[in-house]
């Protein structure tokens, strides 16, 4: 039996955590697994799952420095390093997987722990993320990257952690198109069966792209299609620290709506938790994100064989390599919505890129095979 303590820095819920969720869900028996993170979302969902959860303080440390902030957002961090390497010690855990950079941070810099670091976002070229790469690099047994992209920005070479890419994965038996009602959904929401819809499925942030999917609407609604906008997601990090001020974009989206002329077509829905109804009544996903570190609505999509139009900056052009949508220049907008026109007039089109996207889903990013992948990554640490 291998008890391992998996780290989180934030009760909130967003890509991340999800997956964490996946993984604690298949682990195998061998594996026992404690959670610590504040309390919150994050911690009853672990504990729903019978999962044993010890609480830690919430750090509100962002990549934006503030002179005032930062500081008090370092050593809070670093507390909360030290809380983790007292519980891992007092589980009796072999070690520790920190669940996110700024996880891994507190508990390099906190903690002596042996730690495998999860890197889900795709550190800058600026001098704070260079020295947040390099802690992790020195201080960690090994880093789990969740797509190539986010191993690229990561440094290499000797007395660094070895970086295994471990791309996200798809709960096929959660997404299955056979097991959703798109019909209700549409009537849930008084879309039309034979209008066409569009869904931006994010946390709502400008790097998400939502104002973009909102153009797109408008250029096709411009070239006399009806079509409709799902906005799915509401701005989960909204605190002072936080890069961008999301509760004022998420105002600004309602602005440019009305601007538009789409308060009957672009629906506001705020979290949900059917969103394998909501794509069973989507006919394309779009994920216009200025970048896009791997992108688990583009494998969610894939599986309910939704074609995807994504961008072209990040982890989404290696995900559609094989098919099941295409990667565009979140800038390029007259080229989305030329593309959307295009698939949405030819059923036909989208039906083979649904099909394929939905085996390239079901195969490479099955959860099983991730999770085996992972246990893998664990042996190398074990072995260490």
């Amino acid at each position: 039996m291998t008890r391992v303590l998996y780290v989180n820095h934030t009760s909130k819920v967003s890509g991340a955590e999800h997956t964490l969720l996946d993984l604690l869900r298949g682990l195998p028996p061998e594996v026992e697994p404690v959670v610590t993170s504040p309390s919150g979302r994050l911690s009853e969902e672990v504990k729903a799952l019978g999962v044993p959860h010890a609480p830690l303080r919430e750090c509100e440390l962002s990549l934006k420095l503030d002179p005032r902030g930062t500081p008090r957002a370092l050593f809070q961090l670093l507390a909360a390093g030290r809380e983790a390497g007292r519980v891992a010690r007092s589980v009796g855990a072999r070690f520790v997987h920190a669940f996110s950079v700024r996880a891994a941070l507190g508990c390099g810099l906190g903690s002596d722990v042996r730690m495998v670091a999860h890197a889900h976002d795709a550190l800058g070229r600026g001098p704070a993320s260079r020295s947040v790469a390099e802690v992790l690099s020195r201080r960690s047994r090994l880093i789990l990257a969740a797509s190539g992209y986010v191993a690229d920005r990561l440094p290499a070479g000797r007395g660094r952690a070895p970086v295994a890419v471990v791309d996200n994965p798809v709960d096929a038996e959660k997404f299955d198109p056979s097991d959703a009602s798109g019909t209700l959904a549409r009537m849930e929401l008084g879309i039309p069966d034979d209008a066409y819809v569009l869904a931006v499925i994010a946390q709502i942030t400008p790097w998400k792209g939502q104002d973009t999917a909102m153009r797109v609407l408008a250029g096709l609604r411009d070239r006399g299609l009806d079509a409709h906008l799902l906005v799915v997601g509401s701005p989960v990090f909204t605190e002072t620290l936080t890069r961008h001020d999301n509760v004022a974009f998420r105002r600004s989206l309602e602005q440019l709506r009305n601007t538009l002329g789409l308060e009957c077509r672009a629906h506001f829905l705020g979290e949900r938790d059917d969103i394998p109804a909501l794509l069973a009544a989507t006919d394309l996903t779009l994920v216009p994100s200025w970048e896009e570190p791997f992108g688990r609505v583009v494998v969610e999509s894939m599986a309910m064989k939704v074609p995807v139009l994504a961008t072209s900056h990040g982890g989404p052009p290696s995900i559609l390599s094989d098919g099941g949508g295409a990667a565009l220049d979140p800038d390029d907008l007259e080229r989305w919505v030329d593309t959307a026109e295009r698939l949405l007039l030819n059923p036909g089109e989208r039906a083979r890129m649904g099909e394929k996207g939905a085996a390239v889903a079901t195969g490479r990013f099955a959860l099983d095979g991730w999770v085996e992948r992972v246990l893998d990554a664990y042996d190398l640490v074990e072995a260490k």
